[in-house]
């Protein structure tokens, strides 16, 4: 968990609701020392309490608008990666 990284994502305007609770999921989620965040789209899904379609779009929303940045897969099997996402915060 990143604090700045939550603060952060509290502070810009994402477009809606949905968005918005996806960013702050992936905010959560947001490792420091990697500066990169990697939750599987099911996992989000989860504790947003929404569907994979809906967060999925969520997602490409927030990439659109410039707020997350993909940044490559993670994962040891193919069939079982999740993108990486970079946050850009300001220092």
């Amino acid at each position: 968990m990143s604090l700045k990284a939550l603060n952060w994502a509290l502070e810009v305007r994402a477009g809606n609701g949905t968005n918005k609770l996806v960013l702050m999921i992936l905010a959560d989620r947001y490792n420091e020392e990697f500066e990169c965040a990697w939750p599987a789209v099911q996992w989000i899904a989860d504790r947003a309490e929404l569907s994979r379609r809906t967060v999925q779009r969520a997602l490409r929303d927030l990439e659109l608008q410039g707020l997350i940045i993909h940044d490559g897969w993670v994962g040891k099997f193919a069939d079982r990666q999740s993108k990486r996402y970079i946050l850009p915060i300001q220092n």
